[in-house]
This record gives structure tokens, C-alpha cells and sequence, in this order.
């Protein structure tokens, strides 16, 4: 939640409405956390303060979050030099460790039966992509991981390390090299110390989100993410590349040799 700087140290409507009808908020009790001197509100809930810091006009507050219920989040005032920013809410039994451990142990069971991820649904990779620039990716730090721009890719990586799948599936975006080159880059990075020197992962790779991208238009695409992405994981003897392209009809096999040419023997 950010608000503008004015000359006033208060603020009346600045409003946060998290799932509305309940649609993303699980009932419980959560813990509120915060940075800079304020005051903040919860519409249609419990709230109980549990410690409060005279020194900073701030406070831990628990919410008891009845079931389908939302959670308006009100910012009923905030200090001008130091306003209200870093609001975090956190399920309680989290609240001691939810800056080292972002997912919850229910997801992780959920994914415990799987040996593959594919990431192209948190990417919000399409056939629509190639408006994507790097510079504006979702980051770690980012206010949503719910955006346009899907989830960032560190804590796919950070994903990739709790659980113990074999093979993932990352996709890059049509016709934007750069964000290619620079994603790879990020990934040749953290990916190999996220895992383990005896633990094999294949990585598949592909331009665009399967079939739906239609035939080879981005074969040029994808031979430029073969050539960096071998040229950056090659010393890396743990993990595999699996170079991979999709086509939208069995159609157009026979034309994957004109499109890709000498390219061809390194789809896989």
C-alpha cells in the first residue's frame, strides 16, 4: 500500500480491499506488521492489538478472519516524514519465520506427489508476450506477485529448491532477445546455487506457451535462447537443458527442417 506525500499527516478512504468475498483470503488468525508511524484500520473483522511500540506509534496487531470473508485493510493515518509503508499480513504461525520461508507447508504438500513444474502459468507467458521488458519484470521485493507480469522468477528458483522435483519448465517470451539474454543471465546465476551438486534437474526451455504460439515464427527466437542458454549452463554438469518448440498442428512437422535448418538436431 503506498500513498502520496502531502502536507497533511492524515488520510481518510486510503483503502486496501484483499479478496473481496473471501476468494483469496483463508480463514485464521493472522499477525499485522508494518514500518513508519500511523494508524491503520480492518473493516468487518477482529482486530487485537498484541504489542505496541511507543517509540514508533506502532503496533503488532492479530486479525481473526471469519471464513468467506475479504479484508479491507484501511489507512487511517500517517506521518508525513515517515509515513506508513511495509505492511505485511501473515498467517500467525508464520510470523516468526515468513521472510525465509515465502511458501506455506500446505502448497509444498500439495506439490509433494510431482516430479516436474511447469512455470509458464506464473510467468504469464502468451502468444501476447512480446511487449515484456525486463526492466519492469515483478521482482522478489515487487507489491503483488498476482500482477500482469506473473511471479518472479527468484522464487520459482527459491521453489525449485524446497521441493525435490527432477525436471521444470521455464518460457520465455516471442521476439524480445533482451529479456531472453537477461533472464537466463538471472537464471545461470541463482539457479545453480539453489541446487545441490548431487542432485540432477532438467530444465526444459521453450519460446512462448505450447501450441497455442502457433507454427515457426519463433524459431529465430528460439535458436537465440538455444545458443545463450548453452552458453551459460554448460559448465553446469548437474542440470540439463532441454531445448524444446512447440507447433500448433502435427501439420507442420515436415516444415520444422526449414524453419530451424542445422538447429533442428538440438530440439529435444
Amino acid at each position: 500500500i503506498s500513498l502520496p506525500r502531502t502536507s497533511s499527516s492524515n488520510f481518510v478512504g486510503a483503502l486496501c480491499d484483499i479478496g473481496a468475498g473471501g476468494n483469496f483470503v483463508k480463514n485464521g488468525t493472522y499477525s499485522v506488521f508494518w514500518s513508519g508511524r500511523g494508524k491503520l484500520g480492518f473493516d468487518s473483522v477482529s482486530a487485537t492489538i498484541q504489542t505496541y511500540n511507543a517509540m514508533t506509534s506502532s503496533a503488532t496487531i492479530v486479525l481473526h478472519i471469519p471464513p468467506n470473508r475479504g479484508l479491507n485493510v484501511r489507512i487511517l493515518q500517517t506521518n508525513v516524514t515517515d509515513p506508513l509503508h511495509n505492511i505485511v499480513i501473515v498467517p500467525q504461525q508464520f510470523a516468526h519465520n515468513y521472510t525465509t520461508q515465502i511458501f506455506q507447508p500446505e502448497f509444498l504438500q500439495v506439490l509433494k506427489p510431482f516430479n516436474h513444474i511447469r512455470f509458464t502459468g506464473w510467468q504469464k507467458i502468451s502468444c501476447n508476450s512480446n511487449s515484456k521488458t525486463w526492466a519492469t519484470r515483478t521482482k522478489s521485493i515487487s507489491q503483488t506477485q498476482h500482477g500482469s507480469d506473473g511471479v518472479a522468477i527468484e522464487h520459482m528458483v527459491d521453489l525449485i529448491r524446497v521441493t525435490n522435483v527432477s525436471s521444470v519448465w521455464f518460457s520465455f517470451p516471442m521476439g524480445t532477445p533482451n529479456y531472453t539474454a537477461s533472464m537466463l543471465s538471472l537464471l545461470g546465476n541463482i539457479l545453480p546455487r539453489a541446487i545441490a551438486t548431487n542432485r540432477v534437474v532438467k530444465v526444459y526451455i521453450e519460446i512462448g506457451a505450447s501450441d497455442i504460439c502457433g507454427d515457426g515464427d519463433h524459431h529465430l527466437d528460439s535458436i537465440f535462447l538455444f545458443d545463450k542458454a548453452a552458453s551459460i549452463f554448460t559448465p553446469f554438469s548437474n542440470i540439463k537443458i532441454i531445448n524444446t518448440a512447440s507447433i500448433a498442428n502435427i501439420a507442420y512437422v515436415p516444415y520444422l527442417v526449414t524453419w530451424f535448418g542445422k538447429a533442428l538436431n538440438r530440439l529435444q
